[in-house]
């Protein structure tokens, strides 16, 4: 299997507006993701982990290290470049949604095609919003749908999308047990279609639907589970406070 995602030594600091002693949020991290796999990053609030899936995406600048995306060192790219490698590659599921909310939710899952100049496929895009149960609200706009139903308009985006690597950022946070359930069969079906999946979740339950756990603490990587129950995974984090 092929890595798809990989980051090597990745540091990250933060400055105020002040001058001082920088801020830092991720120490010499160093991981990959290969095609196929389901990977979840855990820890405490305030380790590092959305940051940390900031920087896989090429949205933050790492500080030291280095970031690959499908084979390409996103530290070698100009701002336009970055774009565009971005669009090709990586799908991010924001914990925030980021619909477009002049789009309805038909519109708001195609855009990721169209913005890559791309015809989308009708047949991908009513498959995933049948499977995540947005059929009904196909039509309609962001502001006439529940938390749980933004969720998985963004969710159904990046499915459809179809980029080699997908990173989500607590995808099942608004959700209730049922629909995370079937949000999470979702993300490993897309990994299993030989595609990247990393999720950054407190979900220790959806967690343990892995294939690999990496545990975060204080911006390191002090663990890493393979096929881990939910009591492991409970334990692992409970180690690190």
């Amino acid at each position: 299997m092929s890595v798809l995602l990989s980051a090597t030594g990745l540091g990250k600091e933060f400055r105020g507006p002040r001058r001082g002693a920088p801020t830092r949020v991720l120490r010499d991290v160093t991981l990959s993701v290969a095609e196929g796999e389901f990977v979840a990053v855990v820890g405490p609030s305030g380790s590092g982990k959305s940051t940390l899936l900031a920087c896989l995406a090429g949205l933050e600048p790492a500080t030291s290290g280095r970031v690959e995306l499908a084979g390409i060192d996103l530290s070698t790219l100009g701002l336009s470049g970055l774009a565009r490698h971005r669009r090709r590659t990586v799908s991010v599921i924001f914990q925030a949604y980021n619909l477009l909310p002049t789009l309805t939710v038909r519109e708001n899952v195609e855009l990721p095609a169209r913005l890559a100049h791309r015809r989308p496929d009708e047949r991908d895009v009513m498959s995933a919003l049948d499977e995540l149960g947005l059929l009904a609200c196909a039509d309609r706009l962001p502001s006439e749908l529940s938390g749980g139903q933004q969720q998985r308009t963004a969710i159904a985006r990046a499915i459809v999308a179809a980029t080699p690597v997908l990173l989500a950022d607590e995808p099942t946070g608004a959700l209730d047990q049922a629909n995370g359930r079937v949000v999470l069969e979702r993300l490993a079906a897309t990994a299993g279609a030989r595609r990247a999946v990393l999720l950054v979740t407190h979900d220790l339950d959806a967690a343990a639907r892995c294939d690999r756990v990496l545990v975060l603490r204080d911006g390191r990587l002090v663990n890493e589970l393979v096929s881990p129950t939910s009591r492991q995974v409970f334990d692992a984090v409970a180690a690190t406070t």
